[in-house]
């Protein structure tokens, strides 16, 4: 499913998966608003 199972090895408790999830989201939008404010 997602990009950064190289780090799942250990039985994943529930919060901090969706909080990363959350967080690549934030980020990935972030980036994306940047990038667009930028080229105007």
């Amino acid at each position: 499913m997602s990009k950064h199972n190289k780090n799942h090895n250990q039985p994943s408790h529930s919060q901090p998966d969706i909080a990363r999830m959350r967080l690549d989201k934030w980020l990935w939008a972030a980036r994306f608003y940047r990038t667009r404010t930028l080229a105007k």
